[in-house]
């Protein structure tokens, strides 16, 4: 009997093929790059240094990062202005 390994995500038992998985999506390593070099960006500061990549494809690998572990690396997100009262 040939057995296969397969490769859906419940298969994953080995951390470094967990790893080597996520860093082969697409830009995910440029993504890093640019958050390990510039620190945290706001999600339009670090689109534009990413040339090239989409909004939908920067979220998408934005989410797997973050659901990864990576989410200290992540784009700030904008905090809401202190509202004044209404008078």
């Amino acid at each position: 009997m040939d057995h296969q390994p397969s490769h859906g995500k419940e298969s994953v038992s080995c951390p470094m093929d967990f790893i080597l998985r996520m860093l082969m999506g697409p830009w995910t390593t440029y993504i890093l790059y640019n958050l390990k070099t510039h620190g945290p960006q706001r999600f339009g500061e670090l689109k534009r240094r990413v040339a090239g990549v989409s909004a939908k494809m920067l979220t998408e690998r934005l989410r797997t990062l973050e659901g990864a572990g990576a989410g200290a690396a992540a784009t700030t997100r904008r905090r809401s202005r202190p509202r004044s009262p209404i008078r």
